[in-house]
């Protein structure tokens, strides 16, 4: 657990433990849809460190995974077994948080980015899980439907705090201007007919091809959202099968195809170049609960994201 230099990155100890952390979700996660014969597969930064690096991207702070929407389903289903004192498999069914994918997170450890400011969800240790689903062969209708998908999400997506740096416009946003307009994101999604309605809808919405003959699948519900990801989709063949790698001193699930996947997400994905992880900073703490920082004032927690 000391410092590390890879690939002409400072691996700290701290991210290493991080690492662990993560790598013990993941034992977890494995474990239960084995015995519950659920598939799913490492995906993106986390398959291109399998490949690449026989483990993480140095750089990197998170495990990735995917999984067939009828598979997904089957885990929210068994979201009461999966769940227990360790860790708990958060959604925007059973948290105050509306996202497009849902996430294992380990209880009584702190993850936090500066959007969740005062958060009234889960903030522990995550893997992330993101469901994959068809979508139209003709590029032209696929992004009509994204587009279709993005207005939805946009919809329903929940306003929260603001953390930043400029202390007056955040002060006066969180103390006058934040309540109202989560009070009328509340109404607007009471008038959609709740929660749990729209929740139902947007995933009805990303998953409408999925009994189409289209052989193209991705993640609709993510990717959808972000121009950068609209041209990201892969071939469903090329997760006909797993096949289990090396990662870090544990062996994860690969998409068999992981070359075709790789190269349409990285180009030439074996090139190597340092990069940065998706999140920016963030703040994280292994052995104390992230009730703890939620505490905190803006200034408090602004001042815990410094590079790790």
């Amino acid at each position: 657990m000391n410092d590390e230099i890879r690939d002409g990155f400072l691996v700290t100890k701290e991210r290493k433990g991080l690492w662990n952390v993560q790598k013990e979700i993941l034992d977890y996660f494995d474990n239960f849809c084995t015995k519950h014969k659920i598939r799913y597969f490492v995906a993106d930064g986390t398959l291109l460190g399998t490949i690449r690096h026989k483990g993480y991207i140095p750089w990197d702070d998170d495990i990735d995974l995917y999984m067939f929407r009828d598979d997904y389903n089957k885990l929210l289903s068994l979201e009461n077994k999966f769940s227990n004192n360790m860790y708990f498999l958060q959604s925007s069914f059973n948290d105050k948080i509306v996202r497009n994918h849902i996430q294992i997170r380990k209880n009584n450890t702190t993850c936090l980015l500066k959007g969740d400011f005062k958060a009234k969800y889960h903030c522990g240790i995550f893997v992330d899980i993101f469901p994959m689903d068809k979508v139209p062969s003709n590029k032209g209708e696929r992004i009509k439907f994204y587009n279709h998908v993005k207005r939805y999400y946009n919809k329903i997506t929940m306003p929260t705090k603001k953390a930043g740096f400029k202390k007056h416009f955040v002060w006066i946003y969180n103390l006058f201007m934040f309540p109202l307009i989560s009070f009328l994101y509340k109404l607007k999604i009471l008038l959609m007919g709740g929660k749990l309605h729209v929740l139902k809808r947007f995933d009805g919405i990303c998953s409408k091809y999925n009994k189409n003959d289209s052989k193209y699948v991705t993640c609709v519900s993510f990717n959808s959202i972000d121009q950068r990801y609209y041209n990201i989709v892969f071939d469903i063949n090329d997760f006909r099968d797993i096949v289990e790698l090396p990662f870090e001193d544990i062996k994860v699930k690969c998409p068999v195809g992981y070359d075709s996947i790789l190269k349409n997400e990285y180009d030439d994905y074996m090139v190597f170049k340092v990069g940065e992880n998706a999140h920016g900073n963030m703040f994280f703490d292994i052995d104390k609960d992230y009730k703890y920082y939620l505490k905190k004032s803006r200034k408090e927690f602004i001042n815990l994201f410094k590079p790790f």
